[in-house]
């Protein structure tokens, strides 16, 4: 089994992002991250937060709205408009 880590901010830790009791409030914003568990698990994948899948210990990580490489695979998503986070729409050189 592989295994993915999603880097969170302190109050979703412990797979809290993928709570169903966490979507309750604010009109089910963190339904997409218990769907994307849910499509990963499907896979083959276990996802979990950064504390509970060090990133040393995944196979690949994934950040929201900021990107702090460190694993061999990293992936960013994106939620914020080029007016509010401009860096994570700059292309890279190489």
């Amino acid at each position: 089994m592989m295994h993915g880590c999603l880097f969170v901010e302190k109050r979703f830790k412990k797979n809290q992002i993928f709570s169903q009791e966490s979507n309750i409030v604010e009109q089910h914003r963190l339904s997409r991250y218990i769907y994307l568990k849910k499509l990963f698990c499907e896979q083959g994948i276990d996802l979990n937060t950064q504390d509970l899948t060090k990133e040393t210990d995944s196979d690949f990580s994934i950040y929201i709205d900021y990107s702090r490489p460190r694993s061999k695979k990293n992936y960013l998503i994106v939620n914020e408009p080029p007016t509010i986070l401009s860096s994570n729409h700059a292309k890279k050189k190489n």
